[in-house]
């Protein structure tokens, strides 16, 4: 089910479900429904304008929002450091479809791109054993309980206080090493852009798309990115991949996700290998994930690989196998999209400038997990 940040054209679908789950399971959450149906369209819209230090995440089945999960980072100077996770609420007839994990690891990965964010954390209900090994399957510990926190339908309810740890970030003046950066400006401060358009190319338009995947492949080499290509680069031998990449979609053995701009111009892409040994159709492989460098810092790799997750759901494929330049950005992408760490061989490729790189193997499962009820 894809996964996207809200924006205030979705003010009325998150309106409706955040109140249904404050209705629904007024313990579970710190607001009230009183005080949240008083809220006017001015104040939620502001609530969903995405920033590089916030957003509300939505999982939508076709036009229906089906779950939602904010993350915003704590203001006060002392405070930066700490992100927090809030609101999180799947429709009850979505439930145990993993709905609850895929918005959890939207938020996870938004907040650890903050620069300087080195934990995120959350209060849940005592009361919600359903949400609490949701937390803790993916990371999260408790660190405190509070008695009587809450008081509601004439009870006072526990809470327990949660935190996710990230590795200290990558310094901000770092060079990019790898795929493409998913992590906002924050030399620009601007929002999310909401206008990027993810879509699988079909097999009649994939020829059609060749020339403008060449684009984003030769902005990508000539950035740095490992991936495949030797300086310099001919455009010839660009398109010539990208024609043999064509023709494997027409034979459905792959699919080709594309991320467009407003002006429907290609800024990035990632493909899923699905043409494997019968013994391993359950798997497949995701590769070439690229995002031109005019366009990085929006979001748009997160995006890509949200909506590849969910390619290879609807796919029937449970397990999934990448790998990427050790020690470039798009580890820690992967890392913050649920991707778990195989292991790392040395010198197994070569940078574009000729100089030996190790690569990282990376995989991840894809079963459905319990999905949370809510907090906050």
């Amino acid at each position: 089910m894809p996964v996207r940040i809200l924006s205030p054209a979705d003010v009325p679908s998150f309106r409706s479900l955040r109140l249904a789950g404050l209705q629904r399971d007024p313990a579970f959450f710190a607001s009230s429904y009183e005080d949240e149906k008083n809220r006017s369209v001015d104040e939620l819209s502001a609530r969903l304008i995405a920033t590089e230090d916030r957003a509300v995440f939505g999982a939508f089945d076709g036009g229906r929002l089906a779950g939602i999960a904010g993350v915003y980072r704590h203001e006060p100077r002392k405070y930066r450091h700490k992100a927090h996770l809030w609101g999180v609420y799947v429709d009850p007839l979505y439930r145990g479809a993993g709905i609850g994990s895929a918005l959890l690891s939207e938020a996870i990965g938004f907040a650890r791109a903050m620069h300087g964010v080195t934990q995120l954390n959350l209060t849940v209900s005592a009361a919600n054993p359903t949400a609490i090994r949701l937390y803790r399957s993916l990371g999260f510990d408790v660190f405190g309980e509070e008695p009587d926190s809450l008081f509601a339908n004439g009870a006072l309810h526990d809470e327990l206080h949660m935190a996710l740890r990230f590795a200290k970030p990558r310094p901000e003046n770092q060079p990019l090493n790898g795929h493409g950066d998913d992590r906002p400006s924050s030399a620009t401060g601007s929002a999310m852009s909401p206008a990027i358009a993810i879509r699988t190319v079909e097999a009649s338009q994939a020829m059609a798309c060749v020339d403008a995947l060449a684009d984003v492949l030769i902005d990508c080499v000539e950035g740095g990115a490992s991936v495949s290509f030797l300086l310099p680069i001919e455009r010839k031998t660009a398109v010539e991949f990208w024609t043999h990449v064509a023709e494997s979609v027409m034979r459905n053995e792959r699919l080709l996700l594309v991320a467009e701009d407003p002006d429907g111009r290609i800024v990035g892409t990632v493909q899923l290998i699905t043409a494997l040994p019968e013994n391993q159709r359950h798997r497949a492989d995701v590769a070439k994930m690229l995002v031109r460098r005019d366009a990085r810092r929006r979001g748009i790799a997160t995006l890509l690989m949200t909506a590849i997750d969910d390619a290879a759901r609807r796919a029937g494929k449970s397990v999934l196998v990448l790998d990427t330049v050790t020690g470039g950005e798009a580890e820690r992408l992967y890392e913050r999209s649920g991707w778990q760490r195989v292991g790392h061989v040395p010198n197994y490729a070569l940078t574009p400038d000729g100089r030996f790189c190790g690569t990282t193997f990376f995989h991840k499962q894809l079963p459905p997990r319990p999905d949370a009820a809510g907090e906050s």
